[in-house]
C-alpha cells in the first residue's frame, strides 16, 4: 500500500463531531487495510480533537486531513486558532466533565502535538502493517 491522503472540512458545531467520526471511519475502511483497533483509536482521537477545536478555539471551520501509510494513520485537525491556545494535558479532578481529552490522546496515539505553522493538532496511530510478522 502506498501513502493515501484524504481531506474534508466540517463546521464548528457540536453535531459535526459525529459527522467527522463517521467520515473518518468510512474513509479508513475505504482506503485499505487499517486494523479495527487502529481504526477505532483514530476515530476516538478525532472526536477528542474536533471537540477541543470547537470548545477551545474561535474557529468556524475544522479541516480534517488523514494520511494512511503502511503501519500508520496520521490525522490532522486544523482550526482557525485562538489567542495563546496551545494544547496541554491537564490533571482533571475525578468529578470534572472536561479535561481528559488530551490524556486520552496521549494514551492512544503513538505521537501527537500542535501542527507546525498552523493552528490545530495532529496525532499518529501506529499498527502492524498487513503481512508483517506479529510481535510477541
Amino acid at each position: 500500500m502506498s501513502v493515501v491522503k484524504r481531506c474534508r472540512a466540517f463546521s464548528s458545531y457540536v453535531d459535526q463531531v459525529a459527522h467527522a467520526r463517521a467520515w473518518l471511519d468510512v474513509t479508513l475502511g475505504d482506503i485499505g487495510p487499517v486494523p479495527e483497533a487502529a481504526r477505532a483509536a483514530a476515530v476516538l482521537l478525532l472526536s477528542e480533537a474536533v471537540t477541543n477545536a470547537i470548545l477551545h478555539t474561535q474557529t468556524r471551520t475544522i479541516t480534517v486531513r488523514v494520511e494512511v501509510a503502511p503501519g500508520r494513520v496520521r490525522v490532522e485537525t486544523e482550526d482557525e486558532g485562538a489567542p495563546h491556545s496551545t494544547p496541554t494535558v491537564v490533571a482533571a479532578p475525578a468529578d470534572a466533565e472536561h479535561g481528559r481529552g488530551l490524556r486520552i490522546m496521549s494514551a492512544f496515539a503513538e505521537e501527537w502535538g500542535p501542527l507546525n505553522r498552523r493552528p490545530g493538532v495532529y496525532y499518529v496511530v501506529a499498527f502492524a502493517p498487513e503481512g508483517a510478522a506479529a510481535v510477541t
